[in-house]
């Protein structure tokens, strides 16, 4: 065996504790150091290696990391994420029983294994988001329900550069709110250094998972894990045998288990969960909460990033001040505007986060299902900013005040003398300014009230 400084430089560090590995996406649970808990990191190294760490379920130090035999994690050369069951049990599994089980060797499998230490472990920072409530990465919340093509987080340090993007949709869940409701879709990532990875939300209730547009299911012949029976089935992306630690044959889907490819590895949890890491640290959680058909979305992002990285989006800047996170570009004199915090409902509809909004002209990340495109989700923007404007405390009156600010548009001239309001029209040519946007007239219904294409209003209460 090689020194195993020669290959253990690019592994993670350990999370210092129990409840730190458990909220870190980096990594995932194993039991094979049974009472204690143990955890592995996701992303395997180049070399196919991963860290094994290992905290305690007992008094006294409950949840502390242990880092000395015989029940310390160990790094692990041959990952089973990679290799083949036999060459993992092989250099692995049998070295550990035969040093540290039966025999008292097992500071000479520690030299070669060295126990996970918890210095320089980069602690992630997270950002959230579902049905219309936003968590940024600065610790800012923020609610806006509109319906569109978003951009959540974009991210660049040098070579290394990924957008986050989600598509929003009207929620099929009916509550008794004012402003209508809104649920997430699908997410896609796409990046310099990997593939493109699309999670959308099935009719099934389930989550369809591309790879580069190609369901993951059509990418992978066999693909399991048994937990009932302890039994670990890996499968590599992209048409590896599969293989069982039993040695039968694996049978066929449900997908789920652990796949890498070109610094991006997938983990499927089950027919609702995945976690998808990159290489460099960056994990997101996607889970399906039935209730809502809709996807809950956690990017973390490790906190060396801060400063030294452009981040971009819905979920903030991630400079570590949360006073600065809000802001918008004004659309005729290109200055920088800050909005105050927190950030109200009024301000993310018409200022913070429609810019995050994609335009036609612009290439999508998304494989749209049927009936669906860009200019789908620039209308229905359109029309549910509409639908905001008209039950923000504007109510109807008859008069044309400031209606000559509308020029043609029979939406701005209805909004003109709905609000009678100089700063409501501003607003309204201030959203609408987009040469894009400028093309739909917008009809809205909304309790009893109506708004007709043409900008004509009225009110009718009958069943």
């Amino acid at each position: 065996q090689p020194d195993a400084r020669s290959w253990t430089s690019d592994l993670l560090p350990c999370p210092p504790l129990l409840k730190q590995a458990e909220s870190d996406s980096r990594f995932r649970s194993t039991s094979r150091k049974s009472p204690d808990v143990c955890f592995h990191s996701v992303v395997p190294t180049r070399q196919g290696s991963v860290q094994e760490c290992c905290y305690r379920r007992s008094n006294p130090g409950y949840g502390a990391l242990i880092q000395d035999q015989p029940g310390g994690g160990n790094a692990v050369r041959f990952s089973h994420l990679v290799h083949d069951p036999k060459t993992h049990n092989a250099q692995e599994i049998v070295p550990y029983k035969q040093c540290c089980v039966e025999a008292r060797l097992c500071s000479k499998f520690y030299e070669k294994r060295p126990s996970g230490s918890s210095q320089n472990y980069d602690k992630p920072r997270l950002a959230s988001a579902y049905a219309g409530e936003y968590s940024t990465y600065d610790g800012q919340q923020f609610t806006y329900n509109c319906p569109g093509e978003y951009v959540l987080t974009d991210l660049s340090e040098g070579s290394f550069q990924f957008s986050a993007q989600i598509l929003v949709d009207a929620s099929v869940v009916t509550k008794n709110v004012s402003i209508p409701q809104t649920r997430i879709t699908s997410f896609a990532l796409a990046g310099s250094q990997f593939p493109t990875v699309q999670v959308t939300v099935n009719a099934s209730l389930s989550l369809n998972i591309l790879v580069d547009g190609r369901s993951l299911t059509d990418l992978v012949t066999h693909l399991y894990t048994d937990d009932g029976e302890n039994v670990t089935v890996v499968c590599l992306l992209w048409g590896v045998d599969c293989h069982r630690s039993d040695g039968k044959l694996p049978p066929r889907p449900p997908p789920y288990g652990v796949y890498s490819r070109d610094n991006i590895t997938i983990v499927v949890v089950n027919s609702t969960s995945c976690k998808l890491v990159l290489a460099y640290g960056v994990s997101i959680d996607i889970t399906l909460i039935t209730s809502s058909a809709g996807l809950s979305i956690s990017i973390a992002i490790p906190i060396s990033f801060q400063l030294k990285t452009s981040v971009t989006g819905l979920l903030g800047n991630f400079d570590g001040n949360g006073t600065n996170e809000f802001y918008y570009r004004e659309s005729k004199t290109n200055i920088i505007r800050f909005l105050s915090t927190p950030l109200t409902t009024h301000d993310a509809f018409y200022y913070y986060c429609r810019q995050w909004l994609r335009q036609n002209g612009k290439t999508s990340i998304f494989v749209y299902a049927i009936g669906k495109s860009t200019t789908y989700y620039i209308q229905a923007a359109t029309t549910f900013w509409r639908t905001f404007y008209q039950i923000e405390n504007y109510s109807f009156r008859a008069d044309q005040v400031f209606a000559q600010d509308c020029g043609d548009n029979p939406t701005c001239q209805a909004m003109a003398a709905s609000s009678g309001s100089k700063a409501a029209v501003d607003d309204f040519n201030e959203f609408f300014s987009d040469e894009e946007a400028q093309k739909y007239n917008v009809g809205t219904a909304y309790c009893s009230q109506f708004v007709t294409y043409d900008g004509q209003t009225f009110v009718y209460n009958r069943p």
